[in-house]
């Protein structure tokens, strides 16, 4: 087939990224793509899980007794997640400690889903560069070998990390009778919180590329798949935008609020 007509190259934070306006692939680079090995082993992204450690990261505002008390009245029990009065003898050491480790997931969560995405786009990218002459059929297969073989860790890590930050789920909401240096603390908290969630969402879409593209591969070793060149054209030109959307979304928040 024809190579394409221009090959665009883009570096945000660090990391080469291809342009979805290329078009093309060989019939021998997409066998490369589809071959598998018996080492790569199904692990499914954790949807709801995702979902839960997502939509807790909206950066609570702070909470005043009536808020409290009005929790209270909805249940005979109190919220795990509850904001701490001093009359209830709070431990603010351990409020803040709380909080923290909470969005100490979040950013491991983060991490992960970095790690991923980039072995993803350097697979990307090895179908880029071979279309463009970049780099031969034998150095792409050798980058897709390598890239590939990282991905089923990848997305075992980054769902543990999900599970674990999942298990922590709540807010740094500040009481109102709180400490002055309890109060800031749990605000830096509240914004890197805050923070947080586009970052999140932008590498869940990232990940489950790169899983929706491992799992292809695995369908199609299992049996054959007859448009597997097809499948991976898509993925292909789709991936760029989601792994730019995660490089933008963490270099924004690399100035987030310390906690």
């Amino acid at each position: 087939m024809a190579k394409p007509r221009r090959a665009v190259r883009r570096r945000v934070s660090g990391r080469v990224l291809v342009s979805s306006a290329l078009i093309g692939v060989t019939a021998v680079a997409t066998f490369a793509v589809w071959q598998m090995s018996d080492t790569e082993a199904s692990v499914a992204l954790p949807a709801a899980e995702e979902s839960a450690v997502i939509d807790d990261t909206t950066g609570p505002s702070t909470s005043g007794p009536s808020a409290t008390e009005s929790a209270s009245a909805e249940s005979p029990e109190p919220s795990a997640t509850a904001a701490p009065s001093a009359s209830a003898g709070a431990d603010w050491a351990a409020v803040v400690a709380d909080c923290q480790q909470r969005v100490k997931s979040r950013d491991t969560v983060i991490a992960r889903a970095a790690t991923g995405i980039d072995h993803w786009s350097q697979h990307v990218q090895a179908q880029t560069d071979a279309n463009a002459g970049r780099i031969s059929v034998a150095g792409m297969k050798k980058s897709f070998m390598r890239t590939r073989l990282l991905g089923p860790s990848d997305v075992a890590s980054y769902r543990g990390a999900v599970d674990l930050a999942a298990a922590r789920s709540g807010s740094c909401a500040t009481p109102a009778d709180a400490p002055a240096k309890v109060a800031a603390t749990l605000a830096g908290c509240s914004a890197r919180i805050a923070a947080q969630k586009p970052v999140l969402v932008a590498g869940s879409r990232g990940m489950h590329d790169w899983d929706s593209h491992l799992a292809a591969m695995r369908r199609n070793k299992m049996h054959h798949v007859d448009n597997a060149q097809q499948i991976w054209i898509a993925a292909w030109r789709a991936a760029p935008d989601h792994i730019k959307d995660f490089d933008k979304a963490a270099a924004t928040y690399r100035s987030a609020a310390a906690c």
